[in-house]
């Protein structure tokens, strides 16, 4: 008698994305969308809601240390960045729009705002598992986005002032280098994470959008203007 066996796990290696062949994309959706950084691809959904996680930061920053200038101006450009992109995106007036109060980037703030759009599209009792899964993902992503080393600079990290020239390397490649690696491969996830987001969120999401067109036309922040460059230098 032939006996059906369940299917295999699939390993690790074989759960990242073929598009992890080009890294840079999820280097983007890492980024800290500040004025330095080189936005090579088209934004969407994904990098929309990077940006709504950097603003969060900034908000939780400004709860911790107080309200600063540089603090601020960092919130208003972070603000503009969302506001812009989310009228690219045509998600304006949606219940994804950016949140005028409360958290930018709280996973259970965007499960109330979808709740009802999920329930009209799918029913009460499904909606309930599409606002489990829907929930799941973004907390995970913000998962994936917090994580970092502890040290940002070699400059006084682990292995400074070791005498040892060659060990001191060895410390700072598995400290920096290997770990940078391994959290770069691990932020693959982004990817079929955004993708199935576009597919349960019962939004028309429109299509990724050049920097250069936010910028023209939808009011999408200067990153050469000085103003921005200054409060992202202190």
């Amino acid at each position: 008698m032939e006996v059906s066996l369940p299917p295999l796990p699939i390993a690790p290696s074989q759960a990242i994305p073929d598009s992890c062949a080009d890294l840079d994309r999820v280097r983007q959706l890492r980024s800290e969308y500040d004025p330095a950084c080189e936005l090579r691809y088209p934004l969407g959904l994904g990098d929309y809601l990077s940006l709504r996680f950097r603003l969060d930061e900034q908000q939780r920053l400004i709860e911790e240390r107080g309200v600063s200038d540089a603090l601020s101006v960092r919130q208003a450009w972070y603000v503009a960045c969302c506001m812009a992109l989310s009228k690219a995106l045509e998600l304006q007036g949606t219940a994804l729009d950016v949140p005028a109060e409360g958290r930018a980037y709280d996973s259970r703030q965007m499960m109330r705002s979808l709740r009802d759009v999920l329930r009209a599209r799918h029913g009460v009792f499904q909606a309930v598992y599409y606002e489990i899964a829907i929930g799941g993902l973004l907390r995970q992503r913000a998962d994936i986005l917090r994580m970092g080393r502890s040290v940002i600079h070699r400059e006084g990290g682990p292995g400074t002032g070791i005498a040892d020239e060659h060990l001191r390397a060895r410390i700072q490649k598995v400290y920096f280098t290997d770990f940078d690696n391994a959290l770069l491969t691990f932020s693959c996830q982004l990817l079929p994470m955004d993708d199935l987001l576009l597919e349960l969120i019962p939004l028309r999401v429109g299509p990724p959008v050049a920097l250069e067109r936010l910028c023209a036309e939808f009011g999408y922040p200067d990153r050469a203007d000085l103003q921005w460059r200054m409060a992202f230098s202190l």
